[in-house]
């Protein structure tokens, strides 16, 4: 979900993971010679801790390129964008779905996405996978897309059949600043 946010962008210098505690996200941003700080909030450091030690392929060589320019934070995300309002050019949200916890519900709302716009450098971008991408969850997706519409003037969204969901899953772009290539 991260590649066409950084290919979309000029310069993605500073970027926020929301969730991602498995490390994937953090491997693919800390490829990019661009990226000069990555910021990791996740709410379980046991995700981190497990993923590091049992599947250390999905951190790749993230941890050891990225010493001194990453930064953890173990706490809620909507808790952190709400306290930390540095500009960060790439919101990667990378979190539970909220039909799947009840502790994430509270990230399925106008307050999380206009947190994250709020923290949003100019000329910043979202990206966030925004669930099954099928006729029988249309009604569900068309709600996330109205959410989102409120807090940004543009957005995107693309869908791509995944085998490890075995189905179709859609990824959303969002941005206030340019409306995306065609």
């Amino acid at each position: 979900m991260a590649l066409p946010a950084f290919l979309a962008h000029q310069n993605p210098a500073r970027v926020l993971i929301l969730g991602g505690g498995d490390g994937a996200a953090m491997s693919f941003c800390a490829r990019d010679e661009r990226v000069r700080s990555i910021t990791l909030v996740d709410l379980d450091i046991r995700v981190v801790e497990l993923t590091q030690e049992h599947i250390p392929s999905l951190w790749g060589n993230a941890l050891e390129n990225y010493e001194g320019r990453l930064r953890y934070c173990f706490e809620d995300a909507l808790t952190f964008l709400q306290r930390d309002h540095l500009p960060f050019d790439i919101i990667i949200s990378d979190i539970t779905d909220p039909n799947e916890s009840e502790s994430a519900a509270h990230l399925l709302s106008s307050e999380f996405f206009s947190a994250i716009r709020a923290c949003l450098a100019p000329g910043g971008i979202l990206a966030m996978q925004s669930g099954e991408y099928a006729p029988s969850t249309k009604t569900a997706h068309e709600g996330f897309l109205s959410l989102v519409s409120q807090n940004f003037a543009y957005c995107l969204t693309v869908a791509a059949y995944i085998p490890w969901f075995s189905a179709e899953w859609s990824f959303t772009f969002a941005q206030n600043d340019n409306p995306f290539p065609d």
